[in-house]
């Protein structure tokens, strides 16, 4: 894609499957977390931002490309077929990973992680503007160590490929929920403010929604016995029916979804999402239910306007040149992104 052109950070592929109408005009429901209003709109309008991808005359957008025409071929197939047979795994735990690191909602970590570092510094006396690694953290820089953290997404895909992999399907009469950060986190098992979250951690959870009906969900091999006992029910289970449910399992086979889960799936993207959140049916009845409870849902979107106001605030100076470029192309053991190819 041209540089300085509207670029998707969630791949038109993905909001096909929660679009209606002809092909290449397909409209979604989009809820807009900010103003609490919902819409419908073109897919090649949402989801995306002018020269997203765009640093100093180069375009990262333009090698996502290839990875996204080889994962589009492998949703497809797990849609159309209802499996995860014969779906190539390194390539999807690569996309899975890359589409984590490439949204504006992961943008608006990284300017959080800077808003906190400046808090703690205040909370120790010391002005945030004297730190010179917080002086740093400017827009400029956020867009670099984005762009810097996809090039650096294989370790991440390794760790998806140790996980369990489950695929589950929507009963008729319910519909999942997208959103401007489809792929989303959960720890349900383990309550430890450290390290809970993170991919090697003891009970995570990691789900992409693959259309409206469909969910790829990538979770700790420590729930594979709770999975055993919500389809067979309490111990002791008939080894026939056993083998039958963990051959499916194996050979990834669709499995159902209760409606209490498709209410927690839902809830985990409206609250994750960084502003906007896509459904085929719109109404957002649980999304509207969240934002009267949940004030804090905007999380995100207040990070992005306190982020603003530190940098306003510590009045950054310019800076002698620009060297991010340099820094990309020659730290040592860093890819260049703009070479990268995703290689697994």
């Amino acid at each position: 894609m041209a540089r300085g052109s509207f670029q998707h950070y969630v791949p038109r592929f993905l909001l096909r499957e929660f679009g209606h109408g002809k092909k290449g005009r397909e409209t979604v429901h989009v809820y807009d977390k900010k103003t609490g209003q919902e819409f419908t709109s073109k897919i090649s309008e949402v989801g995306a931002e002018s020269g997203f991808y765009d640093l100093q005359g180069f375009s990262m957008d333009e090698h996502l490309k290839p990875l996204e025409v080889e994962a589009s071929r492998a949703v497809h197939k797990i849609v159309r077929t209802k499996s995860l047979r014969d779906v190539d795994r390194p390539l999807m735990a690569l996309f899975v990973a890359v589409q984590e690191l490439r949204t504006a909602a992961f943008r608006s970590k990284l300017r959080r992680l800077a808003v906190e570092l400046a808090e703690h510094c205040r909370s120790m006396g010391v002005n945030p503007a004297r730190v010179k690694q917080i002086r740093r953290m400017d827009e400029e820089s956020i867009r670099v160590s984005s762009l810097d953290m996809i090039a650096r997404a294989k370790p991440f895909s390794v760790a998806l490929l140790q996980l369990d992999w489950y695929l589950f399907e929507v009963p008729p009469g319910h519909n999942l929920y997208t959103s401007d950060a489809p792929v989303v986190r959960q720890n349900s098992k383990n309550n430890s403010p450290f390290f809970s979250m993170g991919l090697v951690s003891d009970g995570i959870e990691v789900y992409l929604p693959l259309g409206e009906k469909l969910v790829l969900a990538m979770l700790c091999p420590s729930y594979g016995q709770r999975f055993m006992t919500q389809l067979l029910g309490p111990q002791p289970w008939d080894p026939a029916e056993q083998t039958r449910v963990q051959m499916a399992i194996r050979a990834g086979l669709v499995l159902p979804l209760s409606p209490e889960n498709i209410e927690r799936l839902n809830s985990l993207q409206a609250f994750q999402a960084r502003r906007f959140i896509f459904s085929s049916h719109g109404g957002f009845r649980l999304a509207r239910r969240m934002a009267a409870v949940e004030p804090e849902q905007n999380h995100a979107l207040v990070a992005d306007q306190q982020f603003q106001a530190l940098q306003a605030a510590m009045e950054v100076n310019p800076r002698r040149g620009i060297r991010s470029r340099g820094r990309l192309r020659t730290r040592p053991g860093v890819p260049s992104i703009w070479r990268s190819k995703f290689e697994v």
